[in-house]
């Protein structure tokens, strides 16, 4: 490829994709969530949706406040990701090649494909959970779910100015709940997996979630091989912090969960 064209596209070209593009898209989503939001906030002080005495035997209610938390976290996460990607400043090193930018794409917007599983086969969408294990199921589903977007949020926040969609160089984050786990966001977009494949037991969900996490864990590699070549530091953070989900020495120590501190280094960046 011509020096001065690989120079514009992973230069020029990507940042700016990135930084208006993007972030549009991203608060666009931020948009549609707040307005769903609403929504399900009119519903429970205007329908007649509320709890009823503190209790959660009132279905369409418990299911009001899921709805309620879960668009709130949505909301919450693209407007900080695209606000964040709006005013971002150029990266260290810009991405190196195409995979840098397609494989990162890919994984960040594959949660859209679960949109597309009304045209599978009936036999590949048929929830196969036992009918006993249901509530339990159903309730799992919630909890993974939510748990996922709101670790996903509290990363977001932390990471800041050095979250990125492209695999490129910013930089580094490996306090917080970075010093126990190198990837915290993409540890959430997991559980909300799990989460969504409990809710619907069927082989699509199976392949779906799967395929998210395989996505996931190869874009994790790819950005921390560019990173631990950009600053030792962040290669020493990833011989004691887990990959994706904390190491069993993190809860074993003794020590506060996010007691370690460490120095930021100047041109790495983690998610």
């Amino acid at each position: 490829m011509n020096k001065r064209f690989k120079n514009l596209f992973f230069g020029d070209i990507s940042f700016y994709t990135e930084k208006y593009l993007l972030s549009s898209f991203m608060l666009y989503y931020a948009l549609k969530n707040f307005l769903l939001m609403t929504g399900e906030l009119a519903t429970i002080f205007h329908g007649g949706t509320r709890l009823q005495g503190g209790t959660l035997n009132d279905a369409p209610a418990v299911l009001s406040y899921y709805l309620l938390v879960r668009f709130s976290l949505l909301a919450m996460f693209n407007a900080f990701s695209g606000g964040i990607l709006l005013f971002s400043r150029r990266p260290q090193h810009a991405p190196e090649n195409w995979s840098a930018i397609f494989i990162p794409l890919l994984a960040s917007y594959f949660m859209l494909a679960y949109n597309f599983t009304g045209y599978m086969p009936g036999w590949m969408i048929e929830n196969y959970t036992p009918q006993s294990w249901l509530p339990f199921f159903i309730v799992s589903s919630i909890l993974f779910g939510l748990t996922g977007q709101a670790i996903a949020v509290f990363a977001l926040f932390h990471l800041r100015r050095s979250f990125a969609i492209f695999i490129e160089v910013r930089d580094a984050i490996v306090t917080g709940p970075y010093n126990q786990v190198r990837h915290p966001i993409y540890m959430g977009h997991i559980l909300l997996d799990i989460g969504i494949l409990l809710s619907n037991l069927c082989p699509a969900y199976i392949f779906l979630a799967a395929a998210h996490t395989g996505l996931l864990a190869y874009r994790a590699r790819r950005e921390e091989h560019v990173l631990a070549a950009s600053d030792p530091v962040y290669k020493s953070n990833m011989e004691r912090s887990g990959f994706l989900f904390p190491k069993l020495s993190a809860f074993t120590s003794g020590e506060p969960f996010f007691s370690r501190s460490a120095a930021i280094p100047k041109e790495a960046e983690g998610k």
